[in-house]
């Protein structure tokens, strides 16, 4: 994700995350920034660009269900981890993503519009 394609506000976070590539190739690791559209997962375990995966992203105890699932494509890899884009949402996981980021702003109101629906 270039610095100057990213037209979505960051959040920086620390939260854990599993990803499981089509081929059902599983990694872990942690989410350091979360937008609208994507993320980033710092992994020594990477998937090539261009995969498609499936995300579970965690608030809180692993052992309860993620609080975001979703599909997503691989649009950076490297030494320190992965960028993925959102392709789409498990039910009611867009809304917790937008509370997630959201709440991590001093002017909430002014990210409204990068929510106006999610990805499809």
């Amino acid at each position: 994700m270039n610095d100057n394609k990213r037209k979505s506000t960051r959040l920086s976070v620390t939260l854990e995350i599993d990803a499981k590539e089509t081929d059902g190739k599983k990694i872990s690791g942690l989410c350091t920034d979360i937008s609208a559209k994507g993320l980033f997962i710092q992994t020594t375990d990477i998937f090539p660009e261009g995969s498609r995966c499936l995300l579970e992203l965690y608030l809180g105890d692993r052992r309860i269900k993620p609080a975001v699932a979703c599909r997503a494509r691989v649009v950076r890899a490297g030494a320190e981890g992965m960028g993925v884009e959102f392709l789409d949402f498990a039910f009611n996981s867009y809304q917790h993503l937008k509370n997630l980021i959201l709440s991590g702003q001093d002017e909430p109101e002014n990210l409204e519009g990068e929510f106006e629906s999610p990805p499809s």
